[in-house]
This record gives structure tokens, C-alpha cells and sequence, in this order.
């Protein structure tokens, strides 16, 4: 029996960003971040832990939704092989937010949102956050990069951050504008 290090019970909630923007579904906040961003909005201190099987069964005790989103702190500082297969038994889609510090495990849905290097160079979705931490993203190596969805997203409330994404958008069409819907919305 594997023991997870979560920072919150598992909870069902709206997709905020990115691809699945207004998708229902249930979260797993994983406890810990090796990436320590010195302004970092989220809570990910160490509070409970729960076995896999437990998980499991707290997702099946929520709402029907097709996927169940694993993010952190930074999810990847753990081993999160069994929970993953657990999950998909139960017959979920697994989606995973990571920083993209080290290679990511196989899930249906990986969102990558650099906090600067990084080597998580494909997956579903990119978002990057101009001014995160400091986040200068023209310094950012998005050279030989796979994302199908490459998404712009700036700080809540910060016009600089949205004038940036603007400027980013005038030069890469490729690359969409995506919003922080979840604060908005006042929802985790």
C-alpha cells in the first residue's frame, strides 16, 4: 500500500486555465515543491497522508467527471506510478500540472507551465506566466518544444504581465491567451 503526501484532501472542483478551461473535475494536490518560486500563490504544505486506495475511493465518492487533475506544489518530487495506474483502473483520465523541472510520467492530459528552465519539453499543454517569480519570458527556452496547445497566461490582476502576453502574441501567433478563471470565480 503506497502513502501519498497530500496538502489537501482530494476535492471536486472547475478547471480554471489552459485546454480544459470550465471542465469539471476532481483535484489532488500533492504536498511539497523542490522548485521553491519565491512568490509562490499555492498552498502545498504537508498536511495529511492518504493511501493510494484511498484516493481512489474518495475520487469515486465524487461526482461522475472524466478527469482527475494532479498538481502540487510540484507533483513530480513524488512517485506517483500507483496512483496513477489505481486511478485509470478506476476508470478516470489522469491529468498532471508540473513545473516541467524533470521528466513527467505517462498521463492523457500533461500541462507544463515553466517556472524558468525546464526539460518537460512535450506535452498537451504549455502555459507560461510572464512575471511569475520574476518569469522573464523572453529569456525562456521555448526552442524544440511539443505542445499542440501553447498558451499565454498572466498574473491575476497584473496589467504588465497582460501587456507582456499581448507583446509575446504580436510576435508568436501560435501561441493563445488563457486566463486564471478559478480566481474569478472564487473557486480552489
Amino acid at each position: 500500500m503506497t502513502t501519498n503526501k497530500l496538502a489537501s484532501e482530494p476535492f471536486f472542483t472547475v478547471q480554471g486555465e489552459g485546454h480544459l478551461l470550465g471542465h469539471p473535475m476532481s483535484f489532488i494536490r500533492m504536498a511539497g515543491c523542490s522548485v521553491g518560486c519565491k512568490s509562490c500563490d499555492t498552498d502545498y504544505k504537508y498536511r495529511l497522508a492518504m493511501s493510494t486506495e484511498a484516493i481512489v475511493e474518495s475520487i469515486r465518492s465524487m461526482h461522475p467527471h472524466e478527469f482527475t487533475w494532479i498538481t502540487g506544489g510540484e507533483p513530480t518530487d513524488h512517485d506517483l506510478s500507483d496512483l496513477i495506474m489505481q486511478l485509470r483502473k478506476s476508470g478516470q483520465k489522469v491529468a498532471l500540472a508540473t513545473s516541467g523541472i524533470r521528466p513527467a510520467p505517462r498521463v492523457d492530459f500533461l500541462s507544463v507551465s515553466p517556472h524558468g528552465e525546464f526539460v518537460q519539453r512535450m506535452g498537451s499543454e504549455i502555459k507560461v506566466v510572464p512575471l511569475l517569480n520574476g518569469l522573464d519570458v523572453w529569456s525562456l527556452d521555448l526552442k524544440n518544444i511539443q505542445f499542440p496547445y501553447k498558451y499565454l497566461m498572466p498574473m491575476h490582476g497584473s496589467q504588465e504581465s497582460f501587456d507582456i502576453c499581448l507583446d509575446v502574441m504580436s510576435k508568436n501567433p501560435s501561441w493563445k491567451l488563457t486566463v486564471q478563471a478559478h480566481k474569478v470565480w472564487g473557486v480552489k
